[in-house]
Formats: C-alpha cells, sequence, structure tokens
C-alpha cells in the first residue's frame, strides 16, 4: 500500500519533556516557543560520496531563524 506524503504532516501539537526525555505534556508548537519549553527535534546530515555536506536553506517563513 502506497502512503500519500500527507499522511506524514506534522501535527499541530508537540510534546513537551524534561531534561531525562520524559514526556510531561503537550502544547501548541507557538507555546513551546513562547514559554521556551523542552521539545524534542531531529537533525539529518547528508554527505556526498567526496564528503561535503549538503546544507539545505531554511525557508523565510520559519518562526525561528528563517532564510533571508
Amino acid at each position: 500500500m502506497r502512503r500519500d506524503f500527507r499522511d506524514f504532516r506534522p501535527t499541530r501539537s508537540w510534546t513537551s519533556s524534561d531534561e531525562h526525555d520524559r514526556v510531561v505534556g503537550q502544547a501548541p508548537r507557538g507555546e513551546i516557543y513562547t514559554r521556551r519549553l523542552r521539545h524534542r527535534c531531529t537533525f539529518v546530515q547528508v554527505r556526498d560520496a567526496e564528503g561535503r555536506i549538503f546544507v539545505h536553506r531554511r525557508t523565510a517563513q520559519k518562526l525561528i531563524f528563517p532564510s533571508r
């Protein structure tokens, strides 16, 4: 069964966690940022065959560190 990419849209609520990565609640993204709550995130590093790192450009609509 082929899944539509829209099945993987981020949820409107994010999970907040403590310093030991235990889930302590959920809140909308804006509240997570405004209250500076700890939350999980993911980083991906992509390299080509020559070892060069691919750097993506953030969209200008990002709340934190938008592209210029």
